[in-house]
């Protein structure tokens, strides 16, 4: 090459973003998608190139093999302009060489087309290229596109052979090619680290159990950026393809009655001469396992839990004792244990079902959650708990939901979800979700899809209203109501909730972070995607979404 293709390919390396994991199976293709995505929405050109043999993208975002015509397949023929090897996304986004790439050496072809034959309408195309790389390390397929790239994001779960296949991938790309930019993108990361596990050090988990010679030097750790640490979500999961308002109300339940679980026990002090550390894993462990009428049973099964994260067992159980009591006494626990009890196990009755719509997903002996949700309402609204703002907050947050899923018993009510989500027949002619639709009208922002989507939230939030007199009216719970400064009922709170619900149950399992604006797991995918895209691409050069 001379001189200006040299500098060509220089400046393709450093606008370049490879997406790669040291096993399969952690949601790398995902974050590649997600990542482009929000460049895209950032107003930047992206090219999201696919480099995977079985092409895991189109499938992520349900282009099927009819939509695919128009592009080539060959990967070697020089006359073959670039543009008859894309597939047009979206506004700012194109998926690149989209077919799958399953003949011996195709992707080493791809790489020297991309940087013969393409170099200068790459450079002149897009502002940012994602490079979605296979899982594992194969010469071939995977690690030699490196030297190309300046970037290199490792996706990793919370989970020891998942670090272990992290560090060695690291390991061999330092190898090939040491200037590379790292960083790390935690899926399904803890809010509360697991026994003996540390899930952000996944050098440290890997040097431990590799072989002297094979480990990555420790002062690697400060040259690696952790871009993102995302919580696991089944709305991100792309096994949930179907959407169900009945399971995701029940997702939303179990949230709720969890958090407020958490508060009741930050309420109880626990002075047993435990570390404050300590402490903290006590009352999750509790949180996580209610408290049995045999404390002595209860209490050593703490302590082995304790013992494992290898905190000394010298503390006061007297103390300790009295504690579980007040846990076990306090009037939210019981109803809260049962009901989350019950709501898990309908939760994953429900998953299992491949129905979309279907009122009769549970089994008629499945015990409903009912009466001890009401219960734990009740006990919400009266008694010391009620002069807590943020326990009677939740506990109104608590009543909408309970609210909904009343309603979601309703077939009428679930016609107005299924009449909502797209829908496509399939090649066996069966009736299922048109996520590529879907997608594209939340991209796009489809004007009329959108009007829609108003349209349902505000005839979810006239039922709500309805529902909730009649729940306050049985149940005695009027103070769980949220008012807003004169007095009056606050409409506004419960349309957000009523909205925040609607959006997330009718894009659940799209895979992509743009359907979730009121999504933990959202709000961090968007975090890391502004973290890399800054440090790819230079802070000034992005324009905001909101722009």
């Amino acid at each position: 090459m001379n001189r200006m293709q040299d500098q060509l390919v220089s400046q393709l390396r450093k606008k370049s973003l490879a997406v790669g994991s040291g096993k399969g199976g952690v949601g790398k293709s995902t974050v590649a998608v997600n990542i482009a995505i929000c460049a895209a929405r950032r107003r930047l050109r992206v090219g999201l190139v696919d480099l995977d043999p079985l092409s895991n993208i189109a499938v992520i975002l349900d282009i099927d093999e009819s939509r695919l015509s128009g592009v080539a397949h060959t990967l070697t023929d020089a006359q073959v302009p670039l543009k008859q090897q894309i597939y047009p996304v979206a506004a700012g986004l194109e998926l690149v060489f989209p077919r799958p790439k399953l003949g011996r050496g195709d992707s080493l072809l791809l790489l020297r087309g991309l940087y013969s034959h393409y170099r200068e309408e790459l450079e002149r195309r897009y502002d940012l290229l994602v490079f979605d790389l296979p899982a594992g390390i194969h010469q071939e397929e995977n690690l030699a596109f490196l030297p190309h790239i300046a970037h290199l994001l490792v996706v990793t779960n919370a989970e020891p052979t998942s670090h272990v296949s992290a560090g060695g991938y690291i390991r061999a790309v330092l190898e090939i090619a040491p200037e590379t930019k790292l960083y790390f993108w935690h899926n399904k990361y803890p809010t509360v680290p697991e026994a003996g596990f540390n899930a952000r050090d996944v050098i440290g988990n890997y040097n431990s159990l590799a072989p002297e010679e094979l480990r990555v030097p420790d002062e690697l750790r400060k040259r690696i950026v952790h871009a993102a640490f995302v919580p696991d979500d089944p709305s991100m999961d792309l096994l949930r393809t179907r959407t169900s308002p009945r399971l995701g109300i029940r997702l939303k339940l179990v949230e709720s009655i969890t958090l407020l679980k958490s508060r009741m026990l930050d309420e109880i002090p626990l002075s047993c001469g435990l570390p404050p550390e300590s402490e903290n894993l006590v009352k999750f462990y509790v949180n996580q396992h209610p408290v049995t009428a045999r404390l002595d049973s209860y209490a050593a099964d703490v302590r082995r839990y304790l013992s494992s994260f290898q905190v000394p067992e010298t503390f006061d159980m007297r103390s300790f004792g009295k504690y579980l009591s007040t846990v076990r006494a306090h009037p939210v626990h019981h109803p809260s244990a049962q009901a989350l009890r019950l709501l898990q196990s309908s939760i994953e009755e429900l998953a299992r079902s491949r129905t979309m719509f279907q009122r009769q997903a549970l089994s008629p002996f499945q015990p409903l959650p009912d009466r001890f949700v009401a219960a734990l309402l009740v006990s919400t609204s009266g008694g010391p708990a009620a002069s807590d703002r943020f326990i009677r907050n939740l506990g109104g947050v608590i009543l909408v939901y309970f609210a909904l899923y009343k309603l979601l018993a309703s077939d009428r009510v679930l016609k107005l979800f299924s009449g909502f989500i797209p829908v496509r027949k399939s090649r066996d002619g069966t009736i299922t979700r048109d996520r590529y639709r879907q997608i594209r009208y939340l991209l796009q922002r489809d004007t009329e899809y959108h009007n829609r989507y108003f349209r349902l939230v505000k005839s979810c939030y006239q039922l709500l209203v309805a529902q909730l007199n009649g729940l306050v009216k049985t149940l005695g719970v009027g103070n769980l109501l949220f008012r807003d400064r004169n007095g009056g009922i606050n409409r506004n709170a419960y349309l957000q909730l009523v909205a925040s619900f609607v959006h997330d149950t009718v894009n659940s399992g799209l895979g992509i972070h743009a359907g979730f604006r009121f999504q933990v797991a959202s709000k961090a995918v968007q975090k890391g995607a502004d973290i890399l895209i800054e440090r790819v691409v230079g802070a000034g050069k992005a324009k905001s979404t909101d722009a």
